[in-house]
């Protein structure tokens, strides 16, 4: 687990005199970097070329399963066979996510995808697109939210389609980086 230190960042008040800025800003700098070394939390995926089922049942799977991070601090709470993190500090996070999926079809008909955000199996987020099978569908997103510690997040895709039966690929990368302490 991260190390904690015994408070949070609070800056410390201005100097009034204008030659006392430089040094200040310095010092602030610092205490900034030292607050973040001491708690670093992230975690990131990336997933190449991996097939997904798509068809005119909407139908998920969830992403990550399998595949080791790229990155994951502290010590690992990501579990590949779940694809679920586990939070290990509370505060404010960055969630990011993006999917690339391949065309697939002829142009003539839609279909849509959704990336969503679970966190202890409730649904926290949603992001969605739509378009035509002959074009890749891109989803992405960066939104702040609020976790702590032992909640687990986790991504699933979902697809649908107006007729079309069979597969396509698609590309994944997520991030989860701690960007504050909890309100």
């Amino acid at each position: 687990m991260a190390k904690i230190l015994p408070y949070d960042y609070r800056p410390s008040n201005p100097p009034t005199e204008f030659k006392s800025w430089h040094r200040w800003i310095v010092e602030e700098l610092n205490r900034i970097a030292a607050r973040l070394v001491a708690n670093p939390v992230l975690c990131a995926l990336t997933v190449l070329d991996q097939p997904i089922d798509i068809s005119p049942v909407l139908s998920g799977i969830t992403l990550g399963i399998g595949v080791d991070p790229t990155v994951d601090y502290p010590g690992g709470s990501y579990d590949p066979i779940t694809g679920e993190w586990t939070c290990p500090l509370d505060g404010i996070y960055t969630i990011a996510a993006s999917v690339a999926i391949d065309p697939f079809g002829t142009g003539n008909k839609a279909w849509e995808a959704y990336i969503r955000v679970l966190v202890d199996g409730v649904l926290k987020f949603e992001q969605g697109g739509s378009g035509v099978d002959d074009v890749s569908l891109f989803i992405n997103f960066n939104i702040p939210m609020q976790l702590a510690a032992p909640e687990k997040v986790k991504f699933e895709l979902w697809t649908i389609h107006d007729q079309f039966t069979g597969q396509s690929l698609y590309d994944y990368r997520n991030g989860i980086t701690r960007v504050g302490v909890a309100l």
